[in-house]
């Protein structure tokens, strides 16, 4: 048995999420009773905030916000005694931009994490909109990076020789797990796949994966497993 689990999972984009990826993502979850999950961005499209062209959709915040929020109570369900943390990625960041390009005078009323019950559900919530929200676990930086590459793997791996640490990175939702050594310390740098549908109106073609990244602690260091669905 390891000294500590984690489980990482990432780019749901409800409610563009896959229901299969969803439910092998809650499976996997439940089988192997993390110590902790991280959900590392992109929880909620926030589809009508976007600043992007989109194509008309009867697809709103309040349908996005209700599908995400019963996903996050399924999760606690699952795993009462874990801890539960939330990194915003650039989507999650959509309705705080919105309301303080709009609406500043209400800025704080709402947020993204009041409306899905985080606090309720003791899910620890790292959402600055101003930078990238990073939660590091033992020796790894796990968090929704403002870096996509077309290769899959590339990202991290650049992020990894950037920070010198080992690196856990959704966004490009692709699937790459690499080594590398330096100053013989190993290194490792995952590309997080993805939880949303591979067949989403906005994209032609994605080169996405779909999957988790499930992290070992021995004691003295992490083992990344990546499991693709």
């Amino acid at each position: 048995m390891p000294d500590d689990l984690a489980i990482v999972g990432a780019d749901n984009h409800y409610e563009f999420q896959d229901v299969r990826a969803t439910a092998r993502f809650l499976e996997l979850v439940e089988d192997r009773q993390p110590d902790t999950v991280v959900l590392a961005g992109d929880l909620v499209d926030e589809y009508t905030m976007s600043k992007f062209l989109r194509v008309p959709s009867e697809k709103t915040l309040n349908n996005e916000i209700q599908a995400a929020k019963k996903f996050l109570y399924q999760l606690r369900d699952i795993v009462p005694e874990a801890d539960i943390v939330f990194t915003y990625g650039n989507h999650d960041q959509r309705l705080e931009k919105r309301i303080i390009e709009k609406l500043p005078e209400i800025h704080g009323l709402i947020t993204l994490s009041g409306l899905l019950g985080c606090e309720e559900l003791g899910i620890l919530v790292l959402g600055d909109i101003e930078g990238v929200n990073v939660y590091e676990w033992h020796d790894v930086l796990i968090g929704h990076f403002d870096k996509a590459l077309k290769r899959a793997g590339a990202t991290s791996y650049a992020l990894m020789e950037q920070y010198w640490k080992n690196v856990a990175q959704p966004h490009a939702h692709r699937a790459g797990l690499s080594y590398t050594r330096r100053w013989d310390k190993e290194y490792w740098a995952c590309d997080v796949p993805c939880l949303c549908r591979l067949d989403p109106k906005f994209v032609k073609r994605p080169d996405w994966t779909q999957g988790a990244l499930v992290i070992e602690w021995d004691g003295k260091k992490t083992i990344p497993e990546l499991v693709k669905f």
